[in-house]
């Protein structure tokens, strides 16, 4: 075995993936028969194809990181439903949304959480509302920097962009929805982010104390998207190097995968005549 992997920053487009019967038959076969049976009963085609990306992401970033046979990786969920890998020292988390499923994770002694958010806003109500409804999970602080933009687009994407930066840190907490995201607060110290590297200048404060063993990786990606990855005790002992996710194709991910269940070839093409 080559080089054993430290960390990753994984993004899976599955809005791209049109997947044919043989492949499917392979990454289906490659995860546990639990999550097949559970990723079996999604309505839509594309809920099913992120859940299933999403888990074997993980698997394969625990048999890269410690070298576990494919087989032999049971992966858990803990009292919220995070899943995780029963070995100290093995951290990650996965966010999927719309087009993309993303995977961030690292080796040692650290906190991880990752989430993916479309900024663009889709809900039935007028913004306006819909502002009104949510403006309570924000500080007054943060709340001036989302509707401080004059258009709309911008005040959409400000919001999308913090509430991606929450989600990424209750994520790693483990505190989930139990905690009131009221008195999280975020300062933005770069207002802008891009594509090309990540912005890791983002402080949070809670209950108004600065808490100083966070770092924020803050990116955005292809088609109007933004993606954080929440770590602490900050980045002193993060082993990612790069400056953005990298990209991982189908193939990546197929030829990784070993058999655990019987390949299911009825499974999968019912799973084929899901509604897109």
């Amino acid at each position: 075995m080559g080089e054993r992997l430290l960390s990753a920053r994984w993004a899976f487009d599955c809005q791209a993936w049109k997947p044919n019967l043989s492949e499917l038959i392979v990454a289906v076969s490659g995860i546990q028969q639990e999550e097949k049976e559970r990723i079996g009963k999604f309505v839509f085609q594309k809920d099913a194809k992120s859940s299933l990306i999403g888990r074997l992401l993980m698997r394969k970033f625990v048999s890269e990181t410690i070298g576990t046979a494919w087989g032999e990786i049971k992966l858990l969920r803990d009292e919220n439903g995070k899943p995780y890998w029963d070995v100290p020292g093995v951290n990650f988390n996965v966010s999927h949304q719309g087009r993309y499923t993303i995977l961030a994770g690292e080796i040692g002694d650290v906190k991880i959480g990752t989430d993916v958010m479309e900024m663009k806003y889709t809900g039935g109500k007028d913004i306006s509302e819909f502002f009104r409804l949510m403006a309570k999970h924000f500080t007054n602080e943060e709340w001036m920097v989302i509707t401080e933009p004059y258009d709309e687009k911008s005040q959409i994407a400000m919001f999308f962009r913090h509430w991606c930066l929450k989600e990424s840190f209750v994520k790693a907490t483990g505190t989930g929805i139990t905690v009131d995201l009221g008195k999280i607060n975020f300062k933005l110290n770069t207002k802008l982010i891009s594509h090309e590297s990540f912005n890791e200048d983002t402080e949070v404060s809670v209950n108004g104390k600065k808490q100083d063993n966070w770092t924020f990786q803050e990116i955005l990606l292809p088609g109007n998207y933004c993606a954080c990855v929440a770590l602490s005790p900050s980045a002193k002992k993060m082993l990612y190097k790069d400056q953005k996710f990298s990209e991982i194709k189908i193939d990546d991910i197929i030829n990784s995968v070993e058999n655990i269940t019987h390949p299911d070839e009825k499974y999968c093409i019912e799973f084929l005549k899901k509604r897109i």
